[in-house]
């Protein structure tokens, strides 16, 4: 049986990882929410139709934590996806949350894999997602590069990242990392986009948006009792959510996200409509007009 000593030591080590964890961790480990990526279902859903998500799609979904996502898009647009994450214990979460679900349980599935040493062939998705995790990657240009090298010509890859919406001071970004990680100093919109274009993919979207946190909306009413529970209950937590939330308060309008689209030029692309004009006009004025026979 534990000392009393012991105990208070457990309850130390507990209250320093959660002041030190990040935005994310704090959101899956210690709060126990299933949407951890600002603007929930609305901004995924909008990054799946960037991307040309359909039915007929093969979807891999990176730092899938416990499979909302991946559950979400096999659900809202009828295709295949595999989930992937670092987590084991979000995975079996994602596994068996998805195995409760016999609409979508054959289409989704996941595995333990590192985003910047995948183990898939290349050109063997249609999509690839990544939603709040670039930012705490060290290495996050080898994440990209690999996410580019399983997409399928003509395919797109989608990322959801935390995106400075103003220049940051020292100061300002000093404190964001004691939430959002140590790598955060990347997060500007230029930043991303030479990501996307360093790892060989063509932009085709960026658009950006105030941060909006997971809301009632993105979780069910269970979830968020439990939530109210253990910040009523444990004061690290309500001391690590009040930190998180005094951040946006202090510092209205600078932190945002950003949706962000490369597409994976070559062979098999799909050509819009839209580009097809030139040519076909173009084609037109080449065809050799009809002569009118001269009159006898």
């Amino acid at each position: 049986m534990p000392t009393l000593i012991e105990g208070q030591d457990k309850d130390a080590k507990d209250s320093y990882a959660i002041e030190k964890s990040d935005i994310t961790t704090f959101a899956s480990k210690y709060l126990g929410l299933n949407m951890l990526h600002p603007g929930g279902y609305k901004a995924s859903s909008e990054l799946a139709g960037l991307c040309g998500m359909s039915g007929n799609s093969l979807v891999l979904d990176i730092a899938c934590g416990k499979g909302t996502s991946s559950r979400f898009f096999a659900k809202k647009f009828g295709c295949n996806v595999t989930g992937i994450d670092m987590d084991e214990d979000r995975l079996q979460s994602a596994k068996a949350l998805s195995e409760k679900d016999r609409a979508i349980r054959s289409r989704v599935k996941f595995m333990c894999a590192n985003a910047e040493n995948l183990s898939f062939a290349d050109n063997t998705f249609d999509i690839v997602i990544v939603q709040a995790a670039l930012y705490l990657l060290e290495h996050a240009e080898k994440a990209m590069e690999e996410a580019a090298r399983v997409t399928k010509p003509g395919g797109r890859v989608g990322f959801l990242e935390l995106t400075w919406l103003k220049e940051p001071s020292n100061e300002i970004i000093e404190e964001a990392k004691g939430i959002f990680g140590r790598y955060l100093t990347q997060a500007k919109s230029s930043a991303w986009q030479d990501l996307i274009a360093n790892s060989g993919l063509e932009i085709t979207e960026v658009k950006l948006y105030n941060y909006e946190a997971t809301t009632i909306k993105d979780e069910n009413a269970f979830t968020f009792l439990k939530v109210l529970w253990k910040m009523t209950t444990n004061s690290a937590i309500r001391n690590k959510a009040r930190k998180n939330s005094s951040f946006f308060i202090k510092h209205p309008g600078y932190m945002g996200y950003g949706l962000y689209v490369g597409e994976k030029r070559g062979r098999g692309r799909i050509v819009e409509p839209e580009e097809m004009m030139p040519c076909l006009i173009a084609l037109t004025y080449l065809q050799p007009q009809a002569q009118t026979p001269p009159l006898k």
